[in-house]
């Protein structure tokens, strides 16, 4: 009975530790990259909008399914240039609104917001 009680205990601690590990290192994540243009922000575009900041976003695929992203060149740790097919890892956090807008046919105005996540820090694979 005791060894149960020391057993559950060693992995109660370990638990914890994981828990304590990912709290530190915040929000991350992993994948490829898929385009160099956040997908929301390459449908406004194609309808007419204006985006500016959008050569900043990226769109990657993870074990999560696709996900848009705001990448400033400034959180690139490996200073290599980002290219579809790259692997990504990284830490985000917060979000970065990307406002669109579009002059209509009668002169008016039209803006729709885009909403990321903010990559605060990323490395990718050479290639």
């Amino acid at each position: 009975m005791k060894m149960y009680v020391k057993i559950g205990i060693v992995v109660l601690v370990f638990l914890t530790s994981i828990q304590v590990v990912f709290a530190a290192f915040g929000q991350v994540f992993a994948g490829r990259i898929v385009a160099l243009k956040a997908i929301e922000v390459e449908t406004l575009e194609s309808a007419g909008y204006s985006c500016p900041g959008s050569n900043s976003t990226i769109e990657i695929i993870s074990y999560k399914g696709p996900t848009s992203y705001f990448a400033p060149s400034s959180a690139n740790r490996t200073r290599t240039t980002l290219s579809p097919n790259q692997k990504i890892l990284g830490k985000y956090s917060g979000q970065i609104t990307i406002e669109c807008i579009r002059v209509n046919p009668d002169g008016t105005t039209s803006q729709e917001n885009v909403l990321l996540d903010n990559i605060t820090l990323f490395g990718t694979s050479k290639r």
